[in-house]
C-alpha cells in the first residue's frame, strides 16, 4: 500500500512523511509492527484524531469502539512514561486532545470542564456549553469532546447527543434573533 486515506493529514501531525513499512496493512492490532506501533505512540499523545486516522487506515476491519480505548491507552502510557502498553486510571488534567479543544474554544478548559463522566445526566451545564461551542465550531472536534467526557456511550449515542445540542444551539439562536449590539 503506497498511500492511504488522510494521509496528508496524519503526516502534518507526525511532522514527517510515512515510510511504506508504516503504512503496510495489518490484520488486528495486535499485528502492528514495530514501526506502525512508535507512529500510533508519536501521535496519539498529541493528536489522538490522527492516531485514529491512522490505525483505521491501516488495520483492516477494525471497530470505532476498539480504536479509541487503544489510543487513550497508548496516549496515557507514553505520557506516563511507562514502557508497557498498559495503564492506570486518567486524571482529570489528562483528557487527550485537550490542546485540540482549547484551540477551537479560544481559551482554557477548566477542570469541570475536562471532567469525565458516566451517563448523559452527570454533564453539567459547563460540558454542556464547551459541546456546544466545539460542535458549532467544528463538528468532529465537538464529538470528539463529547467522546472523551462520556467515553461509555456507543458511537451512536454520542451521535445523537450531538445532533440533539445543535438541534438546541439552533432553536435558541433562532427565539434570540440577531445580535444588535
Amino acid at each position: 500500500m503506497s498511500s492511504i486515506e488522510y494521509q496528508q493529514q496524519i503526516e502534518e501531525s507526525l511532522e514527517r512523511p510515512l515510510e511504506p513499512a508504516e503504512l503496510a496493512p495489518a490484520r488486528a492490532l495486535d499485528e502492528l509492527s514495530d514501526v506502525q506501533l512508535a507512529v500510533v505512540r508519536k501521535l496519539a499523545p498529541r493528536n489522538a484524531y490522527a492516531a485514529m486516522l491512522y490505525l483505521r487506515a491501516v488495520v483492516t476491519n477494525i471497530s470505532v469502539a476498539d480504536l479509541k480505548p487503544f489510543v487513550d491507552s497508548i496516549a496515557v502510557t507514553v505520557r506516563e512514561g511507562d514502557a508497557d502498553r498498559t495503564s492506570s486510571g486518567r486524571a482529570v488534567d489528562e483528557l487527550p486532545n485537550l490542546p485540540l479543544f482549547e484551540h477551537h474554544l479560544g481559551r482554557q478548559l477548566e477542570p469541570t470542564e475536562r471532567a469525565q463522566v458516566s451517563k448523559v445526566e452527570e454533564l453539567s451545564p459547563l460540558h454542556l456549553v464547551v459541546a456546544s461551542t466545539l460542535l458549532r465550531a467544528d463538528r468532529t472536534v465537538g464529538f470528539i469532546y463529547l467522546q472523551r467526557i462520556l467515553p461509555s456511550l456507543s458511537h451512536e449515542e454520542h451521535t445523537k447527543l450531538a445532533a440533539e445540542l445543535l438541534r438546541l444551539q439552533s432553536e435558541k439562536d433562532d427565539h434570540e434573533g440577531p445580535d444588535l449590539l
